[in-house]
This record gives C-alpha cells, structure tokens and sequence, in this order.
C-alpha cells in the first residue's frame, strides 16, 4: 500500500510537514488496505493461517470505531458500514479458502445486514477521507462484490443445512442485474437441492426446476464442460426433480408443457434418454 508522506520545502532542503491527525473513519480504511494488501500479495492457494490472523488483526483494531460510526445517518455512517462490510467479506472469504466454513459463516453473517443496506443504490455514492482527499465508490463498482456476496453465502449455507439462508442469497444472486447464465445457473441448481432437502413439492420447485434446464441449454461450451467434469449439479437434477414435483399434481395443467420445454432443452444438451422421456411425458404417456 502506497504509505502517506508529508513534505515540505523549506529553505531548499526538504523537511517533514505536520499531517493532521487521520479520524477513526480514514483509520478504518487505511487498516482495510492494510488486510487487502495481504491478499493482495499473494496466491490464493498460498494464503495461511497466519494472514488469516493478520486480516483479523486489522479488523479488530478498527472494528470498535466502525460500529459506532455507522449508527449514525450521515455520510460517515455509510462509509462505516461499506468499509465494515468489505472487512468481513473478505476475512471471510480467506477463512472459506482455507476450508473454514463456520467462520466464514460467521464473518458473512455479520456482513449480511450491511450487504443488503449497501444494495440499495440510494446508498451511494460512498464518500471517505484517505490522504488528504475524499475518495468515492459507486453503486456499480460495488456491484460484482454484492454478487460474489450473495452467491458465496448461498453456496455456503447450503453447504452447512441451513437451507431457509440458502434460498434466500441464492434468490438474490438470481435477481442480480449483472448476474451471467452460469452464475443463474449455479444459483438454480443451490435452489433445487435446498428446496429438495426442505422437501417443498410447489409449484415453484416445477419452475424452478424447469429453470434450470432451460439456463443449462444457454451455457457457453466451457461452462458445459465444468458441469460434465462432475464439479456441478447437470440438467439431469433439474429434471429428476421436475418429474418428482409433477408426478405429485397430475392435476397441474401446465405439466405437459413443462415437459416439452424440458425435453427441446434436454435434446440441445444431448441427454437423448432423458430428452425422449420428457417428450413421452409431455404426451401423456408413461
């Protein structure tokens, strides 16, 4: 991180001029690039226990400030959230890295009330003090963090069972303006295997599950690839799980349509068995 040097030119030697004293605000967001300076310099596969600490360090010495600065409802208040939210994201993404899913959830979690607040786009620009000037953020550079936010606590929730939380993030990363196909996709499929879990056999499971499939079709060839290699929920869930919701409601009317659109996209992906039974459904036929 670029350090703050304040100089002057006297009498054609330079001296050290007085620098006013940086508030609790510009403390927190020195300490902030202090721990991103720790990702920053190195590899994600490289990062250890010991950063994870000094990210925490850093947090804890301005954390006291930052909570009382955003009670407030000025501009201040904003930063202090913004700043307290980005601070525990990402200690919380280093802890996931290193395969420490309850204190991720439990940096996440504290990070969600300030996530939500920060969704808003009212709630920018966000204006702090660093050297000397007043920085800004906007909303649509804010934007890819709240979208990494809502799609790793999703993933993340689902995998610790809390699957109420996991619908929830993963529904706002659904929702997300700038989220892609894959992003959607992997979305859906956390939904399903949620909602699965929960048991919820609804109309909206159908849907959702239809969803899937359809974003499956819309998948560019590497992502394809990733879903074959086994890392990824395939299209077969969607359509297992849409077989499973239907063959509970014969009586819903829109079930054949649902089927057909199903096997199109199931043709295109080139599942055929599951594209030809789909189609035999879509007939009414068993």
């Amino acid at each position: 991180m670029r350090m703050l040097v304040c100089l002057t030119l006297t009498a054609a030697l330079w001296a050290p001029a007085w620098c006013a004293p940086a508030t609790p605000l510009e403390e927190g967001v020195k300490a902030y690039n202090r721990m991103r300076d720790i990702e920053d310099d190195t590899q994600p596969s490289e990062l250890t226990e010991s950063d994870l600490a000094g990210m925490k360090a850093e947090y804890a010495g301005v954390q006291a400030n930052l909570d009382r600065l955003s009670q407030g409802k000025d501009e201040s208040a904003r930063a202090a959230r913004y700043f307290r939210a980005n601070f525990l994201y990402e200690i919380g993404f280093v802890a996931r890295l290193l395969k420490h899913p309850k204190d991720t959830y439990d940096n996440w979690s504290q990070a969600a009330a300030d996530m939500v607040f920060l969704a808003d786009a009212k709630n920018f620009p966000v204006v702090y003090p660093f050297e000397g000037k007043n920085r800004s953020t906007r909303a649509e550079d804010f934007s890819p963090t709240l979208l990494e936010f809502y799609s790793g606590m999703g993933s993340l929730c689902g995998e610790l069972k809390r699957h109420e939380e996991s619908i929830t993030w993963l529904g706002r990363a659904l929702e997300h303006p700038a989220a892609t196909a894959w992003v959607r996709y992997l979305a859906s499929s956390g939904i399903l295997n949620a909602k699965r879990e929960l048991r919820e056999m609804d109309e909206s499971l159908a849907q959702r599950s239809l969803d899937q499939i359809l974003l499956a079709a819309k998948l560019r060839p590497d992502e394809l690839q990733l879903v074959l290699s086994g890392k990824y929920p395939t299209a077969q869930l969607g359509f297992s799980t849409l077989k499973w919701v239907l063959q509970l409601h014969p009586e819903w009317d829109k079930g054949r349509n649902m089927y057909a659109q199903a096997a199109t996209a199931l043709a295109r992906l080139g599942y055929s068995s599951a594209a030809e039974e789909a189609q035999r459904l879509s007939q009414g036929k068993k």
